[in-house]
């Protein structure tokens, strides 16, 4: 009989991987999407999208590559998967240049895929992660979520104030 190789965290295997890889290259081709479709529009749209999103990459991908880890038990099958990842978000920014060059650039077309993935991000972050963080009693978490939110509105400020 076949036996699934286990990890040290709740029972993933090779395949759980595999789903959380898919996930995270379709979740990563919108965000290419998003930052072609930002520069498309304008380049402050643009540069204000690529600092949001770099900003998100980075607990993203320690939060993938830790996950990955914790399955594989091998860094170069990391390091491969994040570099995969990272083509994932190549990918979308040429789709959506292709896009550009087969369609007039028109801001209602184009806003559909940052709304798609604004969507995707309010959906995870109320279905999944705000959840596990309210589990949590240490008061870091309530005060990081308010911090969060202020340094959303000092951005916002900075941008309203660039015009």
């Amino acid at each position: 009989m076949y036996k699934k190789k286990k990890s040290d965290i709740n029972g993933l295997d090779e395949s759980s991987m595999m789903g959380i890889s898919l996930g995270m290259s379709l979740h990563n081709v919108f965000e290419g999407l998003s930052i072609g479709v930002g520069y498309a529009i304008s380049v402050k749209l643009g540069l204000v999208v690529s600092l949001a999103l770099i900003l998100h990459k980075i607990p993203e991908g320690i939060t993938y590559a830790s996950s990955i880890f914790a399955i594989t038990q091998n860094r170069r099958k990391t390091a491969i998967n994040l570099f995969i990842q990272g083509l994932f978000i190549w990918l979308g920014a040429g789709l959506s240049i292709l896009l550009s060059y087969f369609t007039e650039i028109n801001e209602k077309f184009m806003a559909i895929p940052i709304a798609m993935t604004a969507g995707i991000f309010i959906y995870l972050g109320g279905t999944s992660f705000l959840p596990v963080a309210n589990k949590i009693t240490n008061r870091t978490i309530p005060i990081s979520f308010v911090c969060g939110i202020i340094v959303f509105f000092i951005f916002r400020s900075i941008s309203e104030l660039l015009g």
